[in-house]
């Protein structure tokens, strides 16, 4: 059902006993944003519903939705105090779906006031980010970190020119556990380009909103969208400045904090971001906007991105800025917030950045049980592991198991740990290793009566390419990084380089300059597979599962034939003893590539999880038939035969 059907349908009753629906605003992953008026006040006032549809079937679900919704309206009730940010009129359930009644905003949204290549002057950006800020550090003040600042959630507001925060749909209370060291990581929602890499990665501070912030300001000085700022290949910095803008050195001096690449150390809230501006030497202040950018009758309510704001760049777990959200996170609840959410599948084709078989670039990053049901992960498609790994433990029945009582070392074996990716040497001679005699040929001219020839020329961008993924292939990881090093000295926008870095990096256990690097891929090219699944990777390998595996979802919902993505999804599901959703993927892994040795086996892991003892050992035994010298599947192998006595 489209947006005028639904109005259709909801037009003929009211909701919530009093709400009745006139225009649809808007649309996104979670439900539909509606004009409406309040029947029972007089005049019957115009405002804002919006409308949370979890899609969800069971009971217990549902009644979780419903406190997390309830929690969530309390925040905004709270917030609605702050006159720069819209009150919470009502909130009720009609027909097992969540409504959100809000105060209508009239005015003009942000995206349209920032017109691409139009700069706008230091002082017209002090009184933006002043306006921006000032309700930013209230919500800051609350606990709350708002998660999804950007132009197309500010509204200029026609009644008095003030900027209006909307769009709460997406905050999250700050624990107080935060001082104890202790953070609770929540699903990753946001908009590329206006959402720092800690975000990302789903443990967002203030100081994510103070980086929005300040992408803002650029944007309105710079007249780019953020995610086209260049950034320094080695630090990830955003690479703003220019002697064209006419900025005072402490304006410049602010700005560059607050768009800093590493939170801690960009300001820690809002209300310190204002002190810093009023500190500055006076200057003449200038409106936002000089006059309406839209027509006089034109009511400005969360709407889809603008131009300025694309959205295929949109985070594929954010909410479309209409829709309303659950805020589980503030809860700690965040796989229940996640099954509310509805990804948003990317439409267009990818093509592949290499055109070599990707499971030899990429590396495999494969999955092996080991003792207490714990997984283990390693890039590399052989010597995975230095030592025998073991099946989950699973209670067996009399009937299940024999000679258990010979094998006590099988349930309390050591964690192994995973071997050193394997350095391997070219056989073919190559340009760096020449075995060739020193002695020329007859066919050349002697080294003493050769003519002085030019000095080599410097090679281009392909040649360095080709060259720096030769090095990778031959486990040269060092040299491959300083080789995409000079490429990307002569072509920051090379996708390629960024990735081959990141996958080096990976290989080389530097996991956060990996993701640094993955994110410059991925600042020139949001939607590509292979940057988001090697960021997956590292993050994985820092102990962030929760944020790996909403990367490795979004790289298949990007190439659902990626069969490694698959294999590294269906590794964090082993390791959270979710076998069911675990064998769903590596079966699915296996389907794609049937001689994918590591998938069949991971796959037997899960089958024993899932007590499917038969089915395991044929798993596992069709690894072994595959790849006859795969160590590890030999000792699950052994491991099951030990428990079971076959």
């Amino acid at each position: 059902m489209n947006l005028m059907q639904l109005l259709g349908v909801k037009s003929k009753q009211t909701l919530g006993g009093r709400y009745k629906l006139i225009q649809p605003l808007g649309q996104g992953g979670f439900g539909h944003t509606f004009l409406a008026t309040d029947l029972h006040l007089p005049d019957h006032p115009t405002c804002v519903i919006k409308q949370l549809k979890p899609h969800l079937q069971d009971t217990a679900s549902l009644n979780t939705a419903r406190r997390l919704f309830e929690t969530e309206a309390r925040v905004l009730y709270q917030l609605g105090e702050h006159d720069q940010i819209p009150r919470l009129l009502a909130h009720f359930e009609d027909g097992q779906e969540f409504y959100l009644a809000q105060e209508l905003i009239e005015g003009d949204s942000l995206s349209d006031v920032i017109r691409s290549g139009q700069l706008w002057s230091e002082a017209r950006v002090r009184h933006l980010l002043t306006e921006i800020l000032t309700p930013l550090a209230f919500v800051h003040e609350q606990g709350v970190i708002h998660r999804d600042l950007k132009p197309s959630n500010l509204i200029h507001r026609r009644a008095d020119g003030h900027m209006v925060l909307i769009d709460f749909g997406a905050v999250k209370q700050v624990s107080e556990n935060r001082n104890n060291g202790e953070v609770t990581r929540t699903i990753s929602i946001g908009t590329q380009g206006y959402m720092p890499n800690e975000q990302l990665a789903g443990n967002p501070w203030f100081s994510s909103d103070i980086y929005a912030a300040g992408m803002i300001a650029l944007q309105a000085l710079t007249g780019t969208s953020p995610h086209l700022l260049k950034r320094d290949v080695r630090t990830s910095e955003v690479l703003w400045q220019s002697p064209d803008l006419e900025l005072s050195d402490g304006f410049q001096t602010v700005l560059s904090r607050m768009v800093r690449y590493d939170y801690r150390d960009r300001y820690a809230t809002a209300a310190d971001v204002l002190a810093a501006l009023q500190s500055l030497p006076a200057i003449a202040s200038e409106p936002i906007a000089t006059r309406s950018t839209s027509l006089p009758t034109q009511v400005v309510a969360p709407a889809s991105p603008s131009q300025n704001e694309p959205s295929q760049h949109e985070i594929d777990t954010a909410p479309l800025p209409s829709s309303p959200t659950v805020a589980a996170e503030k809860l700690g609840l965040p796989v229940v917030t996640q099954s509310l959410q509805t990804l948003t599948k990317a439409t267009a084709a990818v093509p592949s950045m290499l055109a070599h078989n990707r499971r030899s670039l990429l590396g495999l990053s494969v999955v092996t049980v080991v003792a207490l049901g714990l997984v283990r992960n390693s890039q590399t498609s052989a010597n995975l592991f230095s030592q025998p790994a073991a099946i989950p433990n699973v209670e067996l029945s009399s009937s299940e198991s024999a000679n258990t009582t010979t094998t006590p070392a099988a349930d309390s074996a050591p964690e192994p740990t995973a071997a050193a990716p394997p350095t391997e040497t070219s056989a073919e001679p190559t340009s760096e290793t020449s075995t060739e005699s020193p002695t020329a040929t007859p066919a050349e001219p002697s080294a003493t009566n050769a003519p002085p020839t030019a000095a080599a020329p410097k090679p281009n961008v392909d040649e360095l390419l080709a060259k720096a993924d030769q090095l990778r292939d031959r486990n040269q990881y060092q040299e491959a990084i300083q080789t995409y090093t000079q490429l990307l000295e002569q072509n920051p926008d090379q996708v390629a380089g960024h990735w081959g870095q990141c996958y080096s990096l990976n290989q080389l256990h530097n996991y956060g300059q990996a993701i640094a690097a993955c994110d410059r891929a991925l600042a020139i090219a949001p939607d590509n597979p292979q940057a988001l699944w090697s960021k997956g990777y590292a993050l994985e390998q820092q102990g962030q599962p929760q944020a790996a595996l909403a990367l490795y979802d979004q790289t298949l919902a990007l190439d659902p034939d990626y069969t490694e993505a698959w294999n590294n999804r269906g590794g964090i599901l082993l390791k959270q003893q979710r076998f069911q959703e675990a064998f769903d993927a590596f079966d699915h892994a296996r389907k794609l590539d049937p001689d994918f040795a590591q998938a069949w086996s991971n796959r037997g892991a899960a089958l024993w999880g899932l007590r499917r003892f038969d089915d395991a050992i044929s798993s596992i035994d069709k690894a072994i038939e595959l790849q006859p010298d795969y160590p590890e599947a030999q000792a699950l192998r052994e491991q099951i035969r030990q428990k079971l006595g076959r």
